[in-house]
């Protein structure tokens, strides 16, 4: 037992295992529902800051119909969610690259 007790003790073991505790302890937390990692404690925004300029990119379409599944969208989410639904089928209507049939 000698052995166990001191690979246990020693230096990165010593320090790993704490952090490993309390990531394992979120992760149970979140599983068990008393978290979520998803939290709109931003103010809910989907797109802000230097990447809101950009137009709508797979990622800002797939956030925004999370939101509406979810029924979580802002007014102003909900106006930018229709935008970018209304340029999809532009795009599809003119033959653009996100163009699924074929004739």
């Amino acid at each position: 037992m000698g052995g166990f007790a001191q690979a246990v003790l020693s230096f990165p073991t010593v320090v790993v295992t704490p952090l490993l505790v309390v990531v394992i302890g979120y992760w149970i937390v979140v599983i068990a529902g008393g978290a979520d990692p998803d939290s709109e404690a931003d103010g809910g925004e989907v797109v802000s800051g230097p990447l809101a300029f950009l137009g709508p990119t797979g990622a800002e379409s797939n956030l925004l119909k999370l939101g509406e599944l979810r029924g979580r969208l802002s007014a102003a989410q909900v106006q930018r969610w229709a935008e970018v639904k209304a340029a999809y089928v532009r795009e599809l209507a003119l033959g653009g690259a996100g163009r699924t049939t074929t004739r």
